[in-house]
């Protein structure tokens, strides 16, 4: 997370911390918003040729293949990377740090994402909807992952000893995303399941 290495709040004056924060939001938005645009106009071009009731048969198969995966019945990797930021790259000024964290974390693709629904919207974005709807819920997720690294760093401005607190807790309800993850598999393999019936 990025208060975990460059906190917003600590020592700087109001009208700072806002101006990195919309910078910061500006950039995880736009990043997300390009790189869902990207990943599902690639995916659409890719596969275009390939049969929608073989598409929605790959889409039930991971479905179900993680929702095995999340109650424990069977072991199978996220396609998730566990790369971290190089501090060499956020050596920087402020601005440009808040932009390359922005950037980074906002497409959601190239730090630590364990949930495989995050993956398999993308491919069912591309199997099945236009580059625009990939282009929105990407901006929608660097808006929401931005946002609440904004909260938290504002909810800690005038007490930076919070910080650690409260980034422990979020990090503690690891069983809830979980839980949260697998309902969202579960909605979307029912819905499938629905089209391939139709």
């Amino acid at each position: 997370m990025t208060l975990a290495v460059s906190p917003f709040g600590e020592g700087e004056k109001w009208n700072s911390f806002v101006y990195k924060s919309i910078v910061y939001i500006l950039s995880a938005s736009l990043s997300g918003a390009l790189f869902g645009l990207f990943i599902v106009a690639t995916i659409q071009y890719l596969i275009s040729w390939v049969p929608t009731s073989i598409k929605l048969s790959v889409i039930l198969l991971l479905l179900v293949s993680y929702i095995l995966k999340e109650l424990k019945f069977i072991n199978l990797p996220t396609p998730q990377m566990k790369w971290q930021i190089p501090t060499s790259w956020v050596n920087n000024s402020p601005l440009k740090n808040m932009v390359i964290w922005g950037v980074i974390l906002g497409s959601g693709f190239f730090t630590y994402n364990p949930y495989a629904i995050f993956f398999i919207l993308y491919l069912y974005m591309g199997f099945f909807m236009t580059p625009i709807v990939g282009l929105s819920i990407g901006f929608l997720y660097g808006l929401s992952r931005s946002l609440v690294s904004f909260f938290i760093a504002a909810s800690c401005y005038n007490d930076t000893d919070k910080h650690s607190e409260i980034i422990n807790k979020i990090w503690s309800q690891g069983r809830l995303f979980g839980k949260l993850n697998l309902a969202a598999l579960i909605g979307l393999v029912l819905y499938v399941a629905y089209l391939l019936l139709l």
